[in-house]
């Protein structure tokens, strides 16, 4: 059984090794030159999900503060992002706020900006409530926001201050299936609208992140009249052929590059389509099998 789930694992990730930028740093920041030669930012992301103790938190919030230092040496266009699940939210609020103090402490020394994400087991409202706590730090630290429900937005508009980074995208279960996606593609475009519009009211600076080739050509139409002002977060493995396409339209692109062995969970939540998610997730059963 354990040979047969190994053969699937690879499989799989000969699908979808395209989206992932290798399994080390180096190469991840290998990947973070090319963008950046090409005239995009980036995003750096780790792939290590599961934290089941004060431990795991330490090291991943440990491979962060290295990351921020490296990006830094390095000079590059690059900001990171955390998932506040894997500094140990939900595990140990007094851990995980130790974490993520110390990341902020190296972006602030570096000028590197943390972007952080809910996570598995830790969802919106808990993400908005350290985000406030955070307020502070608000010209170093970004945070991503479902544009699924307006009640985060409203609560985000209302303690957001002037040019704090924002990165709007929404939720992966939005659609569950290829017909109600095409069905709700305005329902899509007008969250992406609304939410635009509540934070534009306190100039923040907006990302929208967003994976699906039809509705960044959408929103990009959508909003053509203050699109500039706008950033498209695109996830890695959109093609450089597109990249380069709203790069000539003088259009702010950022790529968000993850990296690193716990690849499944971000297969799951982070890629676009049903069909990744629910191979992944046969292949996540299956590990919990063996």
């Amino acid at each position: 059984m354990r040979e047969e789930h190994r053969l699937i694992k690879g499989l799989v990730y000969r699908v979808i090794r395209r989206h992932i930028a290798g399994s080390t740093l180096k190469s991840a920041l290998e990947e973070v030159g090319k963008l950046n030669v090409s005239g995009a930012s980036a995003t750096l992301t780790f792939l290590n999900e599961t934290v089941p103790d004060t431990l795991k938190a330490k090291y991943n919030s440990n491979t962060y503060v290295h990351m921020i230092k490296q990006l830094s040496r390095l000079h590059m266009n690059c900001s990171v992002s955390a998932r506040l699940s894997q500094l140990g939210f939900g595990v140990s609020e007094e851990c995980a706020e130790r974490c993520l103090s110390g990341m902020l402490d190296a972006a602030a020394k570096s000028s590197v900006r943390v972007w952080i994400e809910a996570g598995r087991g830790v969802g919106q409202d808990k993400l908005i409530e350290v985000y406030e706590k955070h307020i502070e730090d608000s010209d170093i630290l970004g945070i991503e926001v479902s544009v699924n429900n307006m009640r985060y937005m409203k609560k985000l508009g209302g303690i957001i201050k002037k040019g704090a980074p924002v990165r709007l995208t929404r939720n992966p279960y939005f659609f569950s299936d290829l017909q109600s996606e095409r069905k709700n593609m305005k329902e899509c475009l007008d969250s992406y609208a609304a939410s635009i519009k509540e934070l534009s009211q306190s100039k923040a600076e907006i990302c929208i992140q967003e994976s699906d080739d039809k509705l960044v050509s959408k929103v990009s139409g959508m909003i053509k009249r203050n699109r500039r002002d706008l950033i498209f977060g695109i996830p890695f493995g959109y093609s450089f052929k597109k990249i380069n396409k709203l790069l000539k339209m003088k259009m702010k692109v950022d790529v968000y590059v993850p990296y690193g062995q716990d690849w499944i969970p971000y297969a799951i939540y982070g890629l676009a389509g049903n069909r990744f998610r629910r191979i992944a997730m046969a292949v996540l059963d299956r590990e919990k099998q063996v």
